[in-house]
């Protein structure tokens, strides 16, 4: 009997130690799979789409197939819409431990529109020839000031994935971490970063 309830009691202190979400993965919809866009399509989602696991919230953003995105499966979303857009994610996180937060990031592919030769209508602009820095994006995490980054893949039709990651301490209330466009949108082509891959692992050792 006194085995049992041993056993009881450990388990129960187990359940108090372990946060929910120890039993799947700690950021839902990083692949942004759902919904599923259809082959060689996108998809704009606003403030009022539904995006799983994650908020449209402010301007729209526009969601890529995953043979657009060309990388293992992962559909892929840009953070520029027609206006320059932001997502975020509520996380369950145990409060003073460290995370990491991984993605991946390209510039954005759009070709651009036939034209007729000499001229100048910026709605058919490519965004191939636009530099990387017109593409900038800013990363909020708990605990720290957000922090800009700038797709370093080379321009191309096919996406120049590149890894990212920033490392996070979790406070008290529920973590929120956010990915805002900082892109230039001097031009109607409307050219914005794209991510995915997005996930949020414990990190040991002190914060960076």
């Amino acid at each position: 009997m006194k085995r049992t309830f041993g056993a009881a009691l450990l388990a129960t202190t187990t359940l108090l130690m372990t946060p929910a979400t120890a039993a799947g993965p700690l950021l839902v919809n990083g692949d942004f799979t759902s919904p599923p866009v259809s082959a060689g399509q996108y998809q704009r989602l606003t403030t009022d789409s539904d995006l799983p696991g994650w908020t449209v919230a402010s301007g729209d953003v526009d969601l890529y197939s995953a043979d657009l995105a060309r990388l293992d499966g992962a559909q892929s979303l840009n953070l520029t819409g027609s206006h320059n857009g932001a997502i975020s994610q509520s996380l369950s996180l145990l409060a003073g431990r460290s995370y990491e937060l991984t993605w991946h990031d390209a510039p954005d592919t759009w070709p651009g529109s036939p034209q007729d030769p000499g001229a100048s209508d910026p709605e058919k602009e490519s965004c191939l020839t636009k530099p990387n820095d017109d593409q900038a994006y800013n990363v909020a995490v708990p605990g720290r000031r957000p922090v800009t980054f700038t797709p370093a893949g080379s321009g191309g039709q096919s996406p120049d994935w590149q890894p990212k990651s920033l490392r996070f301490t979790a406070g008290e209330d529920d973590s929120v971490i956010r990915f805002v466009s900082q892109a230039a949108t001097q031009s109607l082509s409307h050219c914005g970063p794209q991510i995915t891959r997005v996930n949020v692992r414990p990190a040991p050792g002190p914060t960076a």
